[in-house]
């Protein structure tokens, strides 16, 4: 959650707990970053993650959600879901970026998108 004014909730994150985000103005937790998450082109709604951003290679593997309809076609449901939003691999490591995430490496990225 960046540059995200709530007008009729402000008060949003004492009612939720955040961790492995980037946040404007969290709090410490683990895998919380506080700096802007650099989209591709946020105007345009590409919310992909650009080159260098601080999400990339930093996520929690282990907060994946469950493959429920077997996208990958295993037979198994409750493997970590394998794709993005655009139906690229959920985990792929880019080695421009240091590993900062939790788990096994390739690291998930911060977000709904791989880089």
């Amino acid at each position: 959650m960046w540059a995200n004014w709530a007008p009729l909730y402000p008060n949003l994150r004492g009612r939720h707990i955040q961790t492995w985000s980037l946040i404007q103005d969290g709090y410490h937790a683990p895998g919380m970053i506080w700096a802007p998450p650099t989209f591709v082109n946020a105007a345009a709604r590409d919310l992909r993650l650009a080159p260098g951003s601080r999400g990339i290679d930093a996520g929690n593997n282990d907060l994946l959600p469950f493959d429920y309809t077997d996208l990958n076609g295993d037979g198994n449901y409750l493997d970590a879901a394998p794709f993005d939003a655009d139906g690229e691999p959920r985990r792929s490591d880019d080695p421009a970026t240091a590993d900062n995430g939790s788990g096994s490496a390739p690291f998930v990225d911060m977000g709904a998108y791989e880089l």
